[in-house]
């Protein structure tokens, strides 16, 4: 991160400029994001689940390119629910999703969860989040990120019986502190809603 200092030590001091009134238009949604909510059926569901995105998984530009040239079909995306979860310090792809989009290994990691350390496959993947913004427009946010494989993650949903909104929504993924840096989301348990505001503009332009 840059670091800006301010010089001194003149001593002389030039007037300042007159002050001017500046007319400013409404700020503009970030080019790679926006703000928007989910709401839920309500207060205890919001409790139950916890607060997701919509998303989907793919392969990357270079994987995909290569099956191509290789005459093999390119796997199609894989979309549903991706858990916001503040306790893990990068995002992650379900295993079961990695699998069957073939994705590419490209290292291991530790990861300590519930039953201890364990050590997990890495993948390079692509990953897709929408964004419904509050005025109605929408947009999709592409990036291509090293994601932690998570084994059982989607059994483990679906054996506790876990809906959204009155309907099953498949797990893919967990949106880790990777990601979520680039976030603001208000947590409105009374009611039952989350409100979400990405900006991965930092994230996108410095690739």
């Amino acid at each position: 991160m840059a670091k800006w200092q301010s010089k001194s030590g003149s001593k002389s001091r030039r007037s300042e400029p007159a002050s001017k009134t500046v007319t400013t238009s409404p700020s503009k949604p970030p080019k790679h994001g926006g703000s928007f909510s989910v709401p839920y059926v309500d207060a205890r569901n919001l409790a139950i689940v916890g607060p997701y995105i919509i998303g989907n998984w793919s392969v990357p530009d270079a994987l995909a390119e290569a099956l191509r040239k290789s005459g093999k079909a390119v796997p199609k995306l894989v979309s549903g629910a991706m858990l916001v979860d503040t306790g893990a310090d990068k995002t992650c792809i379900a295993e079961d999703v990695a699998i069957e989009l073939g994705l590419q290994a490209v290292d291991r990691q530790k990861v300590r969860g519930a039953g201890g350390l364990d050590e997990n496959t890495v993948y390079a993947a692509k990953l897709n989040i929408a964004i419904v913004r509050t005025d109605g427009s929408r947009s999709e946010v592409l990036m291509t990120i090293r994601a932690v494989g998570i084994p059982e993650l989607r059994e483990h949903f679906e054996a506790n019986k876990v809906n959204v909104n009155g309907r099953s929504l498949r797990l893919i993924g967990l949106l880790g502190r990777d990601l979520l840096r680039y976030s603001k989301i208000v947590y409105r348990g009374e009611t039952g809603v989350v409100d979400y505001t990405f900006n991965f503009g930092p994230l996108i332009d410095q690739k």
